[in-house]
C-alpha cells in the first residue's frame, strides 16, 4: 500500500512538535519555556521523496528532530562504492548531534524515502541550548 501524498500530509502543529520533543534524550533537561524557545528559533523543513537531509563530508552544522515521515541513512566504504544502508530513522529521532560535540563531518547521507518534517537546529542554537541550560552535556 503506498502512503498518501506529501501534500496531505500536514504539517506538524506547535503542540504536536513539543510532544515530540519531550521524548527525546537530547531534550530531557529542558523547561516548558526552552522547549518553546527551541520550538520558536528552529526551522521547520519538509523533505520531499528522495531529497537528502544531508551528504557525506558535510560540515556539523545542524541538529535535525525529525517530526515525521523517514529519512534512510546510507554510508559509503572502501570495500562497498554503493551506499550501504546503515539506518532508518522514525518520528522522535534526533540526526546530526553527535557532529556537534564532536566537530566530526557527517560520514553518512540521509534523505527522505517517501517524505520527511524536520525541526531543525543550527549549530548557534544549539551551541546556546549547551551554554544555557543547567546540567547540559
Amino acid at each position: 500500500m503506498n502512503p498518501p501524498p506529501v501534500d496531505q500530509h500536514p504539517v506538524p502543529t506547535a503542540e504536536e512538535i513539543l510532544e515530540i520533543l519531550k521524548c527525546i534524550d537530547l531534550f530531557e533537561m529542558l523547561s516548558d519555556a526552552e522547549f518553546e524557545r527551541v520550538i520558536a528559533t528552529g526551522e521547520l523543513r519538509r523533505f520531499e521523496q528522495g531529497e537528502y537531509l544531508f551528504e557525506a563530508g558535510d560540515p556539523p552544522d545542524s541538529v535535525n528532530i525529525l517530526l515525521d515521515g523517514a529519512i534512510k541513512v546510507v554510508r559509503s566504504t572502501p570495500d562497498s562504492p554503493e551506499p550501504t544502508p546503515v539506518a532508518y530513522l522514525s518520528p522522535g529521532e534526533a540526526i546530526g548531534d553527535t557532529g556537534l560535540f564532536t566537530r566530526t563531518e557527517r560520514r553518512s547521507a540521509g534523505r527522505a524515502p517517501e517524505f520527511a518534517d524536520v525541526l531543525t537546529l543550527s549549530m548557534p542554537v544549539f551551541e546556546e541550548l549547551t551554554r544555557t541550560v543547567p546540567g547540559y552535556r
